[in-house]
């Protein structure tokens, strides 16, 4: 093997985990689960599901700062087709910890919107977090 040879397959390799590492990064996934990341002024927020597949799937949310969050809801949204559904209150798991979980029917296939509203002393926040539903 040459020298040229060689350092061609080096940069192949560290293409190939760049490309990796930035796609399991923007799509939130690990071990068959999605996580999905985005924040407001006052609060970080993750939500996970077990599969982003269509259908009806358990949604869990984590709250950062959650002192004096009064209420966490879900609104499930499919822009690109014009559906968006009534916005799901979602229950506490661990509010001190701020732990919340929802059940959202996912219709179909494409791009949806999970909007995680954060009702707090301060008022009420949004975080839109895109998500691509599969089959």
């Amino acid at each position: 093997m040459t020298a040229r040879w060689q350092a061609s397959v080096a940069a192949a390799v560290a293409a190939i985990v760049i490309a990796t590492t930035v796609w399991l990064a923007r799509n939130g996934t690990s071990g068959g689960g999605t996580t999905l990341r985005g924040g407001t002024s006052r609060h970080d927020v993750s939500v996970v599901l077990a599969a982003a597949t269509a259908g009806t799937r358990v949604v869990d949310i984590e709250v950062s700062e959650p002192a004096g969050v009064t209420a966490v809801r879900l609104e499930p949204a499919m822009t690109e087709m014009g559906h968006a559904y009534a916005p799901l209150t979602a229950a506490p798991v661990d509010e001190p910890n701020g732990r919340y979980r929802a059940e959202v029917r996912l219709d179909m296939p494409g791009r949806w919107e999970l909007t995680v509203v954060v009702d707090d002393g301060a008022g009420t926040e949004r975080a839109a977090l895109p998500l691509t539903v599969t089959n």
